[in-house]
């Protein structure tokens, strides 16, 4: 398996560390590499606490996260980033690229902090080209579509090769069409790379297009 939760709790407090909120109360998931999982639920179900868990920006309060065998528990928040740089890819909602850089620097913003940029700098064109936005280049953000946005976003979370990819609702913003396109591009990067990918959504109809569905409710998943 290339990431494993085992009995994760996770719980928000009050500024007095009183528990408000218990999200996710003794969750199991396991991702074997290369595959594609969906997860569906309401609004407030724990689905971005969940993608946040698996992409260590946060820690649970109590269970275990195994990537590639090694557990994320007790390693340092500089261990943490160079984990997150190499191994995991996000894509969210809203796009967040940066106005005034055009498509391939965006692409390229996630190779820069650990000093990886030489060889990204030579594979980002040849990634465009296979993701099919190689004519959005030179563009910057405000001359693109949100779908087109969205696509760079897709682009930049693969720019380091990540074992797996966090999609957080990367749908959300976009009508039908785009929605479609986006989640085929998704399926694209895990036929030609072999990238692992969960995607967090509520459109039930592109769930299915995943290879595994469940479903988060009451803090708890349920496989479809």
């Amino acid at each position: 398996m290339i990431l494993t939760l085992k009995d994760i709790t996770k719980s928000y407090t009050n500024s007095t560390g009183k528990v408000t909120r218990e999200v996710l109360k003794n969750l199991n998931l396991s991702i074997g590499e290369g595959e594609m999982v969906a997860v569906t639920g309401p609004s407030g179900s724990g689905k971005t606490t969940l993608l946040n868990l698996a992409g260590a920006l946060d820690t649970p309060d109590s269970g275990e996260i195994i990537f590639k065998n090694f557990p994320l528990g007790g390693k340092t928040e500089p261990e943490l980033a160079q984990f997150r740089n190499h191994e995991i890819g996000f894509v969210f909602q809203m796009h967040h690229l940066m106005p005034q850089l055009t498509a391939i620097e965006n692409i390229l913003l996630p190779t820069l902090a650990f000093k990886s940029n030489d060889k990204a700098t030579q594979y980002a064109p040849e990634l465009m080209e296979k993701l099919g936005i190689s004519d959005i280049s030179n563009q910057k953000p405000g001359e693109l579509s949100g779908g087109e946005c969205q696509r760079v976003a897709v682009a930049r979370a693969h720019i380091n090769k990540p074992s797996l990819i966090l999609a957080d609702e990367p749908t959300g913003s976009l009508d039908e069409q785009n929605a479609r396109e986006l989640v085929s591009l998704l399926k694209n990067v895990n036929k030609m790379f072999g990238t692992a990918i969960i995607m967090v959504t509520h459109a039930n109809a592109l769930a299915q297009d995943m290879e595994k569905v469940y479903s988060l409710k009451n803090g708890t998943l349920t496989a479809h």
